[in-house]
């Protein structure tokens, strides 16, 4: 416990830093395990940018089994996708340059590539040249996560998750949901959603070079080149993203990580036997990083962090101090009212043509989910309180996710909206579920 204590202490002492869920094990047995009402062992979040690793492993068993090779040009691999014209720039790049996101752009093609139709993402990239040659540069970019595994998915014949799946993920016990694109295609850069659990596992996968009870899931030298630092990345950065990026991973001050927005880390620690799992609900993703290194690193070399037992929450409504943050992808909310009720309050709303009744505690949270129009079932946990000034605050926080929507009923019914971190891809209510 006392291992611990100053890690938990320090990040509940900083208002900006919202943890969710810590996990850590040592030589694969879990010293520690934490949530924070209302968050619990079986919820599946988005992990986003974790998921590049999860891609990036895909792609180790594909040119393992002779789909493709590190040195294959990306226009050779798509040909059907090649705009009349292609720059010589485009045509230099590889594989490889998409594992370490090197390709020589100077700026991502994400947004390029998404504003056009979605069947023409991969021709948008081969129309956008990049500035530099191939290998010149690191500009860390969606898209070439997205264009790996389109490719995968070409010259596999199978979807991202069904080539992944009994490869990988069903032999360490992963039951994982991934987002998808209007055509059915997991987005490759982000959307997978898993337990806290499920990515201390795939942290342990790394640190044991790939090889899982005796079975090899990631080809042997995988783990080395990915956790290799490939290429530089910009020296003026936070410290964290300073240290070179690997195929799909991030070099960290100890060890190396699988990386996702607002603070989903699987912290692969080799020379300590340990990998440290986080989830979390923050833009101050090197700060709490920097309570790692100076807490729970300590902590490992020097004593067991078994044993904490502390009764963890997140803030509730009438508590929880709101961040800063910048705020988009908002809901289209309808006849927004919060009513205090005999043990709470019930928060109803309309939302993509359907109605929606949660019924919230006086105090603290409440697990529920929200069912929509077209069947969907969205599970959440509620919080409101009613304020001195008569205006209501109601907190829904979507619970396979980071994000909590936050609703401020004025005396006029006006509702204010806000995110505590907005979503990354979101058009509707259900992409906050796992699915």
């Amino acid at each position: 416990m006392a291992g611990l204590g100053p890690f938990i202490d320090a990040v509940e002492a900083n208002p900006a830093l919202r943890m969710r869920s810590l996990l850590v094990l040592r030589r694969g047995v879990a010293e520690s395990e934490c949530y924070w009402e209302p968050c619990r062992a079986d919820d599946r979040p988005v992990m986003y940018s974790v998921s590049k690793a999860f891609t990036a492993m895909a792609a180790a068993c594909a040119v393992d089994e002779g789909l493709f090779s590190l040195d294959d040009r990306v226009v050779d691999l798509l040909p059907e996708d090649l705009p009349p014209q292609v720059d010589e720039r485009v045509t230099q790049i590889t594989v490889h340059h998409l594992l370490s996101m090197a390709t020589g752009h100077s700026t991502a093609v994400t947004a390029a590539m998404f504003a056009a139709p979605h069947a023409q993402w991969a021709r948008t990239f081969f129309s956008t040249p990049p500035e530099t040659p191939a290998g010149s540069r690191h500009v860390y970019n969606n898209g070439v996560t997205w264009m790996l595994g389109e490719i995968i998915r070409r010259k596999s014949g199978q979807r991202l998750l069904a080539y992944l799946n009994p490869r990988v993920l069903t032999p360490l016990g992963i039951n994982a949901a991934w987002d998808t694109d209007p055509l059915g295609r997991e987005l490759a850069f982000s959307g997978i959603h898993i337990t806290t659990r499920d990515l201390a596992r795939a942290g342990e996968l790394f640190r044991l070079d790939g090889m899982w009870n005796g079975r090899r899931l990631i080809p042997e030298g995988w783990v080395t080149r990915m956790s290799t630092r490939q290429i530089v990345t910009d020296p003026n950065g936070p410290k964290d993203w300073s240290l070179g990026y690997g195929y799909q991973l991030w070099m960290s001050q100890i060890g190396y990580r699988l990386d996702g927005a607002y603070g989903q880390f699987s912290l692969v620690l080799p020379q300590h036997e340990a990998v440290i799992a986080i989830t979390s609900a923050q833009t101050k993703t090197q700060t709490l990083l920097d309570m790692v290194w100076k807490h729970l690193i300590p902590a490992l070399e020097s004593t067991s962090l078994s044993g904490y037992t502390a009764n963890l929450s997140l803030p509730d409504a009438r508590t929880m101090r709101w961040p800063d943050a910048p705020q988009e992808m908002f809901p289209d909310l309808h006849d927004v009212t919060v009513s205090p009720t005999a043990d709470g309050f019930t928060i109803s709303f309309t939302v993509e043509g359907s109605t929606v009744r949660l019924n919230a505690p006086a105090h603290g949270w409440r697990r529920t989910s929200m069912a929509l129009h077209d069947g969907a079932e969205v599970p959440v946990a509620v919080s409101a309180a009613a304020n001195d000034d008569g205006t209501y605050t109601a907190l829904i926080a979507f619970t396979d996710s980071p994000h909590i929507l936050r609703l401020d009923i004025g005396n006029d019914r006006s509702v204010r909206m806000s995110w505590n971190v907005s979503p990354r891809h979101y058009s509707g209510m259900g992409d906050l579920r796992a699915h």
